[in-house]
């Protein structure tokens, strides 16, 4: 079986992706975490908002929500917060939905 990815697709998906990050910068991170907003510049936050999404994604968080969560879990707590202990059981409980998963980690 041979999957054919257009560069249309590609395209989509970063623009969905580069979508999430705008909106998480400018509607959550400004008004939740706005010490970090402040005085990160818009480069920095884009790339550490890009990498915890990638993170999300890599954790099968494939909702936006669950993804904009889980961002601001690693802004809150830290961003090695994947290596704490039960982690991973939580999100690796494939009969939890994304944000089922996100609830047990709160």
């Amino acid at each position: 079986m041979v999957i054919n990815i257009t560069d249309e697709q590609i395209t989509h998906l970063a623009i969905q992706e580069e979508l999430f990050v705008d909106w998480y910068i400018e509607n959550i991170m400004k008004e939740y975490f706005s010490q970090q907003y402040f005085s990160i510049t818009d480069e920095g936050k884009r790339e550490m908002v890009r990498g915890g999404q990638k993170l999300a994604k890599a954790h099968a968080l494939e909702s936006s929500e669950a993804q904009g969560h889980f961002v601001s879990l690693m802004w809150d707590i830290g961003p090695n917060l994947y290596t704490f202990p039960g982690f991973k059981e939580r999100v690796n409980n494939h009969s939890l939905s994304d944000m089922e998963k996100i609830d047990t980690i709160y």
